[in-house]
C-alpha cells in the first residue's frame, strides 16, 4: 500500500480507504487492484532475476581440444547470446585467455522496423515523461544500429512523426529527447500515423508499434476501429505500455490483444529487453548446450579442474567447476633437468646455491614457475632469493614464502624467458655450525613440487649437497685492469700500449690456504703476455696464511690486429688444495679515443668511500676530475657485476633510477645501499672522463 501512495500521490490515506470501498474521484477499485498486483509482480520478477550457469560435460575425446558443454539461464529462460566477453575460463587456478564459444540458435533473429509512439500530453507531467524517455532510449540502445530501424512519433493535441524510419541511433535518441508535456491526447491519430509509417517505410520483417502512454484519447480525429482495422490489415502488433494515471488500462489491454501485441505496466529493464526479443527473435527449437572449446598440449595423465565464470549477463557473477583427467602421452612431455649446485663454505658465512638447467634447449620458451626448497633450518637461515647472476628471469618477479622446514619460491609475471646457460636464480643462506656437529657438516638442500605454467615439462631436479666447515680458509680475490683501451688515430697506437693486471687474494678464514695458484686466461688473438709470459702464477711457498693477502701482477699488451669497437673477455681462476676454486671473468673494450687527446688518460686512481668495512650503506666520493656522466660498477669477489649505475657529476640531489640497491647522488658524493647483498669483498669501479677509479669494500653483517 505504501508503494501505491508513493507512485500515486493523488491517493491519500483517506482516499485510498474510499477507493477500497468502490470508487474515489473516478478511480475504479479494479484499477487500484490491478496496480497493486502489477507492483507485486514487478518486485517478484526483479528479485528472481538471477543468472544460472550449468557445466554439463567435459569432453577430451578430441584431445588436445577440450570441449565444455554448458547452459545459461536468465529468469529460467535459456540464453543463446553468450559470448567470450561473458565468460572467464580457468584451469588449475590459471586463467586461459584463448578459447572459443558457440551457442545453438534457439531463436531466429530477424531485423525490426518499429515505431516508438510517445505520449507528450499534460497527463504525463511529472515522472511520466522521464520514464517514457528512459524506456525509449533503452529500447533504441538494444537495436543493432545496422539493420534494425525505428521511427519516433510524438503526440499531445496532435500527432507528428519526429523522426522518419532510420537505423541511426543518435537521430532516434534526439527525437526521443524532444518529447514535452502539454495539451490533450491524440492517441488514435498517433497510432494510425505510426502504422502507416511502419507498413510503408520499413522493409524489415519484425514490424511493431511500441506505445508509451499515460492518458486517454480526447482529441483524436481517427477512431479506435479505424486503428485496429489498419493494424490488422498490415499485421502489425501494437505493444501498449501504461504508466497509470488517466489511461484506460482495459482499453489499452484490448488494443494489444486485438493486434497480437503485449500490455506492460511500468516495465523494468528486463521486461523491455524481453519485449525487444519478442519483436526480433523467434523460437526455433528446444534447449541445447552451448560449447566452450580450448586447447591443452600437456597430456600428463593428471586430473585438472576447470572453472567457468559467467558475468555481465542478466545479473551478478556466478561460476561453476568440473574436473577432468588428461590422457597420458609421454611424447608431449618435454624433458627438463634442473640441478641445484652445491658449495662448501665456512660457518657464519653465506652459502650461494645456483639453480641451473642441465643441457638447456636453445630458444625453448618458459613462463612463470614455482617450487619448494627443503633444508635443515638449524644449519641454514631463511634464504635471500635473487637472479643477480644472469638475466634469464629479468622479466619475472621472484618471491619467497617461509613454510615448515623450508621456503616456497614463486616466479610470476613478465613475458617469460628462454632456456640458456647460467643460473636461473640463487639461494643465498646464512650458515650455522651448532656445537657438537663437528668441523665438517654435510647437508642436503632439495627442490620439490616444481611446476611451470607454460609447456609440459617432465621435471627431474637434482638436490644440492653442501658442506659447512666449522674451520678453514676463506679465499676472496679482486683485481685491477683497464676497462677501456683507446686507439689514438694521430699516433696509430693503443693507449696505453701495455697495461697491468693486478690480482689480490685474501684469506678471511681461520686456517691457512694450501697450494694456492692463480691462472689468468686471455684471448691470445687479441692480447698477449709480456711479463710473465704465462698466465699461471703459483704463490711463493704455496701457503696463504689466515688473515693475510697476496698480489700477482701481469703485464699485457694488445695484439697488432686488434682494432677499435672490439672487446676481449679475460678470466681469472683461483685454486687451493683445501678450498674450492673461484672464477670470475671481466670484459675489456677497445675503443676510439677523442681526436683532441694525444695520449688517453689511463691511470687507475683510488676511489674514496666510507665507512669501510661497513654493513652495506656507504658513501662514494665523486672525484673532482670527473665531469659529465660516468658509469659506476659494483662486482663481487667472483667478478660478477651485481650493481651498475649512471652517475651525473653535476647532480645536486634527488632520486635516481631505481634498481637493485637504493641510491642517490648529492653534493659530490653518491650513497649506495648494498645491504641486500651477501657479506663479502666487493670491488667498486667508477669510469668516466677517460679515467677509472677503483676501491675495495668489505661488507659485513
Amino acid at each position: 500500500m505504501k508503494k501505491v501512495l508513493e507512485r500515486h500521490p493523488e491517493l491519500s490515506q483517506s482516499s485510498a480507504a474510499s477507493a477500497l470501498k468502490g470508487r474515489h474521484n473516478g478511480v475504479p477499485m479494479r484499477r487500484l487492484i490491478l496496480v497493486m498486483i502489477s507492483l507485486f509482480l514487478l518486485v517478484c520478477v526483479e528479485a528472481q532475476a538471477q543468472p544460472e550457469l550449468y557445466l554439463r560435460t567435459v569432453d577430451t575425446a578430441l584431445w588436445p581440444e577440450i570441449g565444455v558443454g554448458f547452459r545459461v539461464h536468465c529468469d529460467g529462460v535459456q540464453r543463446d547470446d553468450v559470448t567470450r566477453t561473458n565468460l572467464r575460463l580457468f584451469e588449475d587456478g590459471r586463467e586461459i585467455d584463448h578459447f572459443d564459444v558457440w551457442c545453438p540458435e534457439l531463436y531466429g533473429k530477424i531485423s525490426i522496423g518499429v515505431a516508438l509512439v510517445l505520449d507528450g500530453s499534460a497527463d504525463m507531467v511529472g515522472t511520466g515523461t522521464a520514464e517514457v524517455k528512459s524506456k525509449g532510449h533503452a529500447f533504441v540502445d538494444m537495436m543493432d544500429g545496422i539493420i534494425d530501424e525505428a521511427t519516433v512519433t510524438l503526440f499531445n493535441d496532435h500527432a507528428a512523426t519526429y523522426q522518419a524510419m532510420t537505423p541511426i541511433k543518435p537521430m532516434l535518441h534526439s527525437a526521443i529527447d524532444a518529447l514535452g508535456t502539454n495539451g490533450g491526447s491524440a492517441l488514435y491519430d498517433a497510432l494510425y500515423l505510426s502504422v502507416i509509417e511502419v507498413a510503408y517505410n520499413s522493409f524489415n520483417p519484425g514490424k511493431a508499434l511500441i506505445v508509451m502512454t499515460d492518458s486517454s484519447p480526447d482529441s483524436s480525429y481517427r477512431t479506435l476501429p479505424e486503428v485496429l482495422a489498419l493494424a490488422k490489415q498490415h499485421r502489425i502488433p501494437i505493444h501498449m505500455i501504461s504508466f497509470g494515471g488517466a489511461a484506460d488500462t482495459a482499453e489499452l489491454r484490448m488494443i494489444a490483444s486485438e493486434t497480437g501485441g503485449q500490455y506492460l505496466f511500468r516495465p523494468n529493464a528486463g521486461q523491455m529487453a524481453a519485449l525487444y526479443q519478442t519483436i526480433s527473435y523467434g523460437r526455433t527449437g528446444g534447449d541445447q548446450d552451448c560449447l566452450l572449446r580450448y586447447t591443452r598440449h600437456c597430456a600428463d595423465g593428471n586430473e585438472h579442474e576447470i572453472v567457468v565464470q559467467l558475468r555481465y549477463l542478466c545479473g551478478d557473477m556466478v561460476e561453476f567447476s568440473r574436473r577432468y583427467a588428461a590422457p597420458l602421452d609421454s611424447s608431449t612431455l618435454e624433458p627438463l633437468h634442473l640441478t641445484l649446485v652445491g658449495d662448501t663454505v665456512l660457518a657464519e658465512k653465506s652459502l650461494h646455491l645456483g639453480l641451473h638447467i642441465v643441457d638447456p634447449v636453445a630458444d625453448r620458451q618458459r613462463g612463470a614457475f614455482h617450487f619448494t626448497v627443503q633444508y635443515d633450518t638449524t644449519l641454514l637461515a631463511f634464504p635471500y632469493v635473487s637472479a643477480w647472476e644472469s638475466d634469464l628471469l629479468r622479466n619475472l618477479t621472484i618471491t619467497a614464502t617461509p613454510i615448515p622446514g623450508g621456503v616456497r619460491v614463486t616466479a610470476t609475471g613478465g613475458n617469460g624467458w628462454s632456456e640458456a646457460e647460467g643460473a636461473l636464480l640463487h639461494l643465498s643462506f646464512r650458515t650455522h655450525a651448532p656445537a657438537g656437529r663437528g668441523d665438517t657438516i654435510p647437508l642436503t638442500v632439495a627442490v620439490t613440487d616444481a611446476a611451470f605454467e607454460d609447456g609440459c615439462p617432465d621435471l627431474r631436479i637434482d638436490d644440492a649437497h653442501a658442506v659447512i666447515l666449522a674451520h678453514g680458509p676463506e679465499l676472496w680475490f679482486d683485481g685491477e685492469h683497464p676497462g677501456w683501451i683507446y686507439w689514438n688515430g694521430k699516433t696509430g697506437e693503443w693507449e696505453p700500449p701495455d697495461f697491468l693486471v693486478k690480482v689480490r687474494v685474501y684469506n678471511t678464514g681461520d686456517r691457512d690456504a694450501e697450494n694456492v695458484t692463480m691462472r689468468l686466461a686471455i684471448d691470445t688473438t687479441k692480447l698477449r703476455f709480456v711479463t710473465p709470459n704465462t698466465g699461471v702464477y703459483a704463490l711463493p711457498g704455496g701457503t696463504l696464511a689466515a688473515g693475510d693477502w697476496a698480489e700477482a701482477t701481469w703485464q699485457l699488451m694488445p695484439q697488432a690486429g686488434v682494432r677499435p669497437l672490439d672487446s676481449v673477455l679475460s678470466c681469472m681462476t683461483l685454486y687451493a688444495s683445501n678450498n674450492r676454486s673461484h672464477t670470475c671473468c671481466c670484459r675489456m673494450y677497445f675503443v676510439d679515443a677523442p681526436l683532441a687527446v694525444e695520449r688517453a688518460a689511463s691511470a687507475q686512481l683510488s676511489l674514496e668511500l666510507w665507512p669501510n668495512p661497513g654493513r652495506g650503506l656507504l658513501r662514494v666520493a665523486l672525484p673532482t676530475e670527473l665531469s659529465g656522466t660516468a658509469d659506476l660498477f659494483v662486482t663481487d669477489a667472483l667478478g660478477r657485476i651485481v650493481l651498475r649505475r649512471d652517475v651525473d657529476a653535476a647532480a645536486t640531489g634527488g632520486p635516481s633510477p631505481s634498481g637493485e640497491g637504493a641510491w642517490r647522488t648529492t653534493l659530490g658524493a653518491t650513497t649506495l645501499d648494498l645491504s641486500v647483498m651477501p657479506p663479502g669483498l666487493y670491488l667498486l669501479r667508477l669510469v668516466g672522463s677517460g679515467r677509472q677509479w677503483l676501491a675495495r669494500y668489505l661488507l659485513t653483517k
